[in-house]
């Protein structure tokens, strides 16, 4: 019985260790994990995630899932419950309330994450983004005075919305 040729096992031997090796790693170290928020409270109200940075914006079909990125310098964006729309201080892009552009120099819409519904579970998971590429067309109008206009500051007590007034 011939001998088998090192030439040819030693570089197979070394991708099997070298896949074996990137695939322990992965492994290990696992996906993000999937967030799970209760679906009660959160009718008809937008919600944030502040340690994942996204918004939850209810609508007639269930949820969308917004990252919170200007799609302008990647400045944050704050939900204003007077307009109903995301309002980014830094450069004045505005979003309605499904995350399309509606004014400012953002190149885009509001970037998505993909998301579910199991039972009274909304499960979503932050790298799973689902990039916009263009601006929309058509976004609904501010329901009510815009919070950059009126001058209406960040709330300092609830991350992601510009304060309520009365």
């Amino acid at each position: 019985m011939k001998a088998p040729d090192l030439r040819l096992v030693l570089p197979l031997a070394g991708l099997v260790l070298g896949a074996v090796f990137l695939a322990a790693v992965l492994i290990d170290r696992g996906p993000p994990a999937p967030v799970g928020v209760a679906l009660d409270g959160l009718k008809k109200k937008v919600f944030y995630l502040e340690e994942e940075k996204i918004f939850l914006t209810p609508t007639r079909e269930g949820f969308l899932a917004l990252v919170n990125d200007s799609q302008h310098l990647r400045h944050e964006v704050f939900f204003c419950p007077t307009s109903k729309m995301f309002e980014a201080p830094a450069h004045g892009e505005i979003f309605d309330r499904y995350g399309r552009y509606y004014a400012g120099p953002a190149a885009s819409d509001m970037n998505r994450v993909e998301s579910f519904v199991e039972g009274t579970i909304l499960y979503l998971d932050p790298a799973e983004v689902v990039e916009t590429p263009n601006r929309s067309k058509t976004a609904l109008e501010p329901a009510g005075k815009l919070c950059l206009a009126s001058k209406i500051p960040v709330d300092p007590n609830t991350p992601g919305f510009f304060a309520a007034t009365d």
